[in-house]
Order: C-alpha cells, then sequence, then structure tokens
C-alpha cells in the first residue's frame, strides 16, 4: 500500500470499503492526519463522492486542512464517478488513488473467482479529468504496475502540489489483497456454503 511518508500532517484520508481501507489500515499516518471510511455498512461507491465533501470543508477550514486523499478501488469508483465533475469544477485538488485490478476482489475472494459477474467495464483513466471537467485542469499518474515506479511518483516532489485534481491509476493482480481481507472473503465464503446446506432450514424460517 502506500508510503507512510507520503501523507502530511493535515491531510484528509477517505479510504473505500473493502481493500482500501484494509491497507490503509496497516499504514502508519503521521499526527495531524485525519482517515475516514464507513466499513461497518459495506456500501461500495461511498469514498468516491465522500471526497467531494471532504474538499469543501478544507476549503473552508482557514488553512486548518489541507489535502483531499481518495484511495479507492475501481469497482467502487465506477458507482460514483461522477463526482469527479463536482471535483474538478468546484476546483476541489483531490489526491486520487484508484486500485485497478479489473473488478471486486471482495466479491470475488467470497464467491466467484473466475466469474464474468465480478469484472467491470474497462475505462481510459487517463481521459476521466478531460471527461467531467473538459474546461478544467487535471493530472494523470500512470497505468504505476510496480512498486518501483509508485516509490518513485511518491519520491517527486511536484506530485499533490500541482494545484490540480491528480488522478494515479495503480494496476494490481485481479486477487491482490491485504491478508485480512483474503481471511475475510474465505470465512464469509465458508459460512455461505454451510447455509446452503442447510436449504430447508433457512425456507423454514424465511416462510416460503
Amino acid at each position: 500500500m502506500l508510503r507512510s511518508s507520503f501523507f502530511r500532517p493535515g491531510d484528509v484520508i477517505i479510504g473505500e470499503t473493502g481493500t482500501s481501507a484494509f491497507g490503509l489500515c496497516d499504514t502508519k499516518l503521521p499526527s495531524g492526519v485525519m482517515m475516514f471510511n464507513q466499513t461497518v455498512y459495506g456500501s461500495i461507491g461511498y469514498a468516491t463522492g465522500a471526497i467531494v465533501g471532504v474538499g469543501q470543508a478544507i476549503k473552508e477550514s482557514e488553512g486548518k486542512w489541507k489535502r483531499p486523499v481518495l484511495v479507492t478501488g475501481e469497482g467502487s469508483m465506477h458507482l460514483t464517478i461522477q463526482a469527479l465533475a463536482d471535483m474538478l469544477r468546484w476546483d476541489l485538488k483531490p489526491i486520487i488513488f484508484v486500485l485497478n485490478n479489473g473488478g471486486y476482489t471482495v466479491e470475488r475472494l467470497i464467491h466467484g473467482k473466475e466469474a464474468f459477474y465480478n469484472e467491470v467495464a474497462v475505462l481510459d483513466y487517463s481521459m476521466l479529468g478531460k471527461t467531467f471537467g473538459p474546461a478544467f485542469e487535471s493530472k494523470y499518474h500512470g497505468p504505476i504496475k510496480t512498486c518501483g515506479e509508485l516509490s518513485s511518483l511518491l519520491r517527486d516532489p511536484n506530485f499533490g502540489n500541482v494545484g490540480c485534481l491528480e488522478l494515479v491509476e495503480l494496476i494490481l493482480p485481479p486477487l491482490d489483497a491485504p491478508s485480512a481481507v483474503i481471511k475475510t472473503g474465505a470465512a464469509i465464503d465458508a459460512f455461505n456454503k454451510a447455509k446452503a446446506e442447510q436449504g430447508p432450514a433457512v425456507s423454514k424460517v424465511l416462510d416460503v
């Protein structure tokens, strides 16, 4: 996941439910950084919209808070992607990390590693800024495929300081996930299989 040294006091981070939030939990954040997620509700797509509110709050904080940082998966982002238009037209300048693994990783780990319904449409992330805000400045970094490429970007003094929306596309294997996500997925898969084997009992409870 992201290096701790990238984050600065005053950053406000939104971590999307799933691999993004679990990965961020392994990151040591400096004092003065806030991070939010809503894993309890499990409502993917929340983070992309939420960073709009964070960005506006930062603008109104009179310098107390500095950078809105979004970490999300591409599948989750698809659900609320139009929020990019608001980020651009309101000049919120978020730094966005998109973990692109070609589908819904958590769902794959729970049920259907190879199932087509866990895939998502392929987008050209380099064009998102121009698509949702052609009149506004934005910057794309990627596709980043190695740890070395990511480290090089994070060390670049210009990264995060160009004064506009910056989107980083990180390419990951389809089943790449923190160990906690893998264990959770396996446990849910086992639970679902056990419940399926008790079909009649479940039907009786539901009165169907």
